[in-house]
Parts: C-alpha cells; structure tokens; sequence
C-alpha cells in the first residue's frame, strides 16, 4: 500500500541512508512526481521533441500498461493518481511550453481509473480514443481564434440536432 509505505522502508530497500533520501527528494510524493515524469516522458528518446499528440499519448499509456504493478498502486492511491498527473502536466509545460488544463487532467485521471479496474485489459488504443474523445477543447484547438470559432459553431447548434443525433447512434 503506497499510504503506508514510509521514506526509512524505501531507503532502506534502496540501500540508501534517508538522509540521501532527502539530498534527492523532497519526501515519497516526489520521488513519485520526478519517477513518473522521466517514465512518461520516455517518448521523447523515441519521437523526439516535435512528437504528435497521440504519439505522446499512446506512449505514456504503454508506459502504464508495461509497469502494471507499479500503475496499479499509485492509480489506487489518491495521491499517487494526484503524482502521475502532476508529472503529465509537467510533461506538457516542458515540451510544450503550455500548461494543462484541470479537466484535461481529471480525463486521464478517470480514464486511468477504468483501465485500472479491468486491470489494463483494454487495448491502448481504445483507452487513447476515450481520452481523445474527452479532452476540452482549448486543449485540443492550440489557435485561439480557430478555438472560438469551434466555441461559437457550437453555441449555435439547434437542440433538434442533438436530439436527433443521439437517435441516430441507437
């Protein structure tokens, strides 16, 4: 249980004193933060820094799928879930320069839950088109004015269009 693991048991199965513990980080939350971002930013040895979206994505989640045990206790924790969205907000502002948006953080936060649940059962894939399909979209338009022009086509939608496409997807 990553709440009960304490700072003396992770030097000590580390084989390290806690005062080098502490040269390093600041307590277990960000040992956490700083492992989680150097795990989920491994993308960029692969991809390099002009990485797509969905490069970034489908390799941060393969990064979870692949370490299992490790994923599964921090998503269990709240603060280990708080952690690994810290580190993909820190991943954004690094390589993008842009900060995240909460909700942008709470779609991968539910989504790693589910997945968590089914015990990353499905396919990365499938899990990157839930995210994708969830993100805000100032997250996803970077250019402010083609955002708004997204924003007002959508407040101009008749309430009949929405009713009659839910009836379409039956």
């Amino acid at each position: 249980n990553f709440e009960k693991l304490t700072v003396t048991a992770i030097a000590r199965e580390a084989g390290i004193s806690n005062q080098t513990f502490y040269r390093y980080y600041t307590d277990k939350l960000d040992l956490v933060l700083q492992f989680s971002f150097k795990l989920l930013s491994s993308f960029a040895l692969i991809y390099g820094d002009n990485s797509t979206w969905k490069e970034v994505a489908i390799s941060i989640l393969h990064s979870v799928k692949n370490h299992p045990v490790l994923f599964k206790r921090l998503i269990e924790d709240p603060d280990g879930l708080d952690m690994i969205i810290k580190s993909m907000f820190m991943i954004s502002d690094h390589f993008t320069g842009k900060p995240t948006s909460s909700y942008a953080g709470s779609v991968w936060a539910v989504a790693l839950k589910e997945w968590r649940k089914e015990s990353f059962k499905t396919p990365v894939e499938e899990v990157y088109n839930n995210i994708r399909n969830n993100q805000p979209a100032v997250d996803v338009v970077c250019d402010e004015e083609l955002c708004n022009k997204c924003l007002v086509e959508f407040e101009n939608i008749r309430l009949r269009h929405f009713c009659s496409a839910d009836k379409n997807d039956d």
